[in-house]
């Protein structure tokens, strides 16, 4: 790889890797408060809800307990009409003095509130009034499961399990409260509310644009699910639904359903152990996360094109001063340098100080070499005229020498040493001429 490749993939590495990391951070810290920020709020909200069941409870509770401290009650008799036989109309406006006073209360606490459904009462010797009027037969108060749960309580309303009503098929909420009639009887005075009216106002409470809460009885019985009414009354474990099957807590947990996924949690009453289930699509809360994921990422793009295209150039830049200090250095170590070319300073940075150095360095070979150069061609010079010298010289000794050799042979003895002397005479001079030579 070469060194632009390398600067490139540096640059781009600095602006990637720092972009990636803080976008995956803020994004972590974001989607965690934000789930964090909704489970509270949902709770809160459910919360209110249950303290507002709590309220609407109590009102039941204090309804049924005024009802059963009434004078009205306490004054029945044996005289109050009963069904168990053929099924026939209810005409307590029309029986004894004791039942029409005890229905006009029934009938006053019934107009009362919109949300009651009935209010009834039964006498331990099976006679039995209810607001509103109607038909009844075979009808036994004795055998029904709020006359049972009743008896018994004492000055304490009591709330019954949910049940479905034998005349309408509607569920019921239930608050009895044991009294005390004439003539040694007992009796149990009651408040039914419909489960429909529960219903419509979880409707109204909506968690985000489209999250709902559903209620359950601490029998497990779905008392109100607004995006499924057909699922009040069943119970939460046998339908199919989001929150069905669930190990739910206060914390938020992810639950798909299908095909769909989705938030949910609960708050439980500790007072009535009601459960308030809130379910809401993922996507609705995270809405958020992701349009700032979309626009974390739009930046990190940007980022990233816009140091990517910096970067180039200042690659480009840097990596032509090196590419020109390599190819310099390439040139001189080849052996066929010119030493006449120098490379380009353009900048005052390490690379610009790198062909500065490189340029003297370049001229300090270059003066050298020339200077080698021309005392190459003054020593060979002076070795030229050496030569010539020391032919001249040979030459002249050579014709010196030649007569007195013949003298030498008519003389042998006497000029002998004479001859012999003036050759070194005349080496000793030629000595200290070649010498004493420039």
């Amino acid at each position: 790889m070469s060194i632009k490749k390398r600067i490139l993939a540096i640059v781009l590495t600095g602006v990637v890797l720092p972009t990636l990391i803080i976008a995956i951070v803020a994004l972590y810290q974001f989607r965690t408060s934000t789930l964090i920020s909704y489970e509270q709020s949902s709770y809160k909200e459910m919360q209110h809800i249950g303290n507002a069941f709590k309220f609407y409870l109590q009102g039941l509770s204090a309804n049924a307990k005024m009802l059963a401290n009434s004078q009205a009650l306490q004054e029945l008799d044996g005289s109050v009409a009963k069904y168990m036989g053929p099924s026939k109309q209810m005409t307590s406006l029309q029986n004894s003095p004791a039942e029409v006073r005890a229905f006009k209360l029934l009938d006053a606490m019934g107009n009362s509130r919109d949300d009651f459904a009935y209010v009834f009462l039964g006498l331990s010797d099976g006679g039995y009034i209810q607001w509103p009027q109607g038909e009844s037969g075979n009808y036994d108060p004795r055998q029904r499961p709020w006359f049972q749960t009743g008896v018994g309580s004492g000055n304490n309303p009591v709330r019954v399990p949910s049940y479905q009503d034998i005349t309408t098929g509607a569920p019921l909420l239930d608050y009895v409260i044991e009294f005390q009639a004439q003539d040694g009887l007992t009796g149990v005075v009651g408040v039914d509310v419909t489960l429909e009216a529960l219903t419509n106002m979880l409707g109204e409470v909506t968690l985000g644009q489209s999250g709902y809460i559903v209620l359950v009885e601490d029998t497990g019985t779905i008392l109100a699910d607004p995006n499924n009414p057909d699922n009040n009354f069943e119970s939460v474990d046998s339908v199919n639904s989001v929150y069905s099957g669930q190990s739910l807590s206060r914390a938020l947990k992810a639950v798909s359903f299908d095909g769909e996924s989705y938030f949910v949690n609960q708050y439980q009453a500790p007072d009535s152990g009601w459960r308030l289930i809130g379910i809401v699509p993922q996507q609705e809360v995270l809405g958020q996360v992701n349009q700032l994921q979309t626009v974390i990422i739009s930046i990190g793009v940007l980022l990233v094109v816009i140091f990517g295209v910096l970067g180039f150039f200042m690659v480009n830049r840097i990596s032509a001063s090196i590419v020109a200090v390599s190819d310099g250095l390439s040139d001189a170590a080849s052996g066929e340098g010119d030493l006449t070319k120098r490379l380009p300073v353009t900048s005052k940075d390490e690379l610009g100080t790198t062909a500065t150095a490189f340029n003297q360095f370049v001229d300090v070979i270059q003066e050298l070499i020339i200077g080698i150069k021309d005392r190459s061609l003054k020593l060979t010079s002076h070795a030229d005229h050496t030569t010539q010298f020391a032919e001249q010289l040979s030459a002249q000794g050579s014709s010196r020498l030649r007569p007195r050799s013949i003298k030498w042979s008519r003389r042998p003895m006497r000029y002998r040493k004479t001859v012999i002397r003036r050759p070194i005479r005349r080496s000793n001079a030629n000595q200290k001429l070649i010498a004493a030579w420039p």
